[in-house]
């Protein structure tokens, strides 16, 4: 959230950087969630360049978000081992073999990566179908971000007809 409100984000669509945005995600914040989890919500701004972007928003043809990041570690799910870590140190053979140095092979008997951190945050995309649960754009109406949505709201920024994502 912090780097969003810091260098807002441009807003894609299906991560496709060739193109011009189609707007900014501008705000964010970290919200705890009753599962003790944290939730990132914000507000993004989608331009009037392309209408058939919001033709699609209002019909909720897209309705979910993904955001683009570069991850501070990605560990094994098994071992803890940092594939990030190896990269830094030139060693790219575990991504390529998508195999840890214990042998643990990504997608594999359950084997992940655990993401841990963000070091670079790149852009917000609208997709059909984002990879995280609940990636949802919805309505001012239905938004529960905090105080700082009613602080922006008194800044003069009209919070009540624009979209806000859930990522």
């Amino acid at each position: 959230a912090r780097a969003i409100n810091e260098d807002p984000l441009p807003l894609m669509m299906d991560h496709d950087l060739r193109g011009s945005p189609y707007g900014k995600f501008f705000y964010a914040e970290s919200i705890p969630t009753d599962m003790g989890e944290t939730e990132l919500r914000g507000l993004m701004y989608v331009d009037d360049s392309d209408p058939t972007i919001i033709t699609k928003l209002d019909a909720a043809t897209i309705d979910e978000v993904s955001i683009q990041f570069l991850s501070e570690k990605m560990l094994c799910s098994e071992c803890g081992f940092d594939y990030m870590e190896a990269a830094a140190n030139d060693n790219w053979m575990p991504f390529i073999k998508l195999e840890c140095d214990e042998g643990h092979k990504i997608g594999e008997n359950g084997v992940h990566t655990n993401l841990v951190g963000v070091a670079e945050t790149i852009e917000l995309s609208l997709v059909s179908r984002g990879a995280a649960k609940n990636s949802k754009i919805i309505g001012s109406s239905d938004a529960m971000l905090g105080e700082s949505a009613q602080r922006l709201a008194a800044s003069g920024v009209d919070v009540r007809n624009d979209y806000y994502c859930t990522a």
